[in-house]
């Protein structure tokens, strides 16, 4: 009966040690990859949180006229782009237009007499007649955190405008269909 008794194999002991160890290490990847995951989704959540998806800028500007003949008025418009985030600020091309708020137009007038609105249904602001327009302005403009530039536009227009409204989009490409949006109106009276 002692011939039936197994023996102790030392090879089956160092497979039964490979097969535990193998298990440990597959487990503790398994849990490296976890982490790994965890930390990737937190330093997202977090590059979110502080904002860094997006840009910040501050714009300010300065408008000034001068009657320089007695027919015309020259105005110019100067805008400061302020980077106060973290990324650079990217702006390739510009669009500037100035229109005509006062005198009123013959026909907005009419429209305002009859008491009708003169705003255009689907609009959502009055469409004023254009009196000058900068279109697809070159300005290849790179503002690194913490630094401002500016860019200036000229129009020339009848002296008699007393009110007008300037309206200018900047944007990071041609193709490009979100950028920054200012409006002003402004009193040449």
């Amino acid at each position: 009966m002692a011939d039936n008794k197994k023996k102790n194999n030392p090879n089956e002991k160092t497979n039964n040690r490979d097969d535990i160890l193998s298990k440990i290490k597959n487990i503790l990847s398994i849990i490296q990859t976890c982490f790994t995951i965890i930390a990737l989704i937190s330093a997202a959540a977090w590059f979110l949180i502080q904002g860094e998806a997006s840009q910040k800028t501050n714009i300010s500007y300065e408008v000034t006229h001068r009657k320089i003949t007695e027919k015309w008025l020259w105005l110019h418009l100067n805008v400061v782009f302020s980077n106060v985030g973290k990324r650079p600020l990217y702006l390739e091309r510009g669009h500037a237009r100035v229109q005509k708020i006062l005198p009123l137009e013959k026909n907005i007038s009419e429209k305002l007499t009859k008491n009708k609105h003169p705003i255009l249904p689907q609009e959502t602001t009055v469409q004023w007649p254009y009196l000058d327009e900068l279109h697809d302005v070159k300005l290849d403009m790179r503002i690194n955190s913490g630094e401002s530039d500016s860019s200036e536009f000229e129009f020339f227009i009848p002296a008699h405008i007393q009110t007008v409204k300037l309206y200018c989009f900047f944007k990071k490409s041609k193709e490009e269909r979100m950028g920054c949006l200012i409006s002003i109106i402004y009193d040449l009276i």
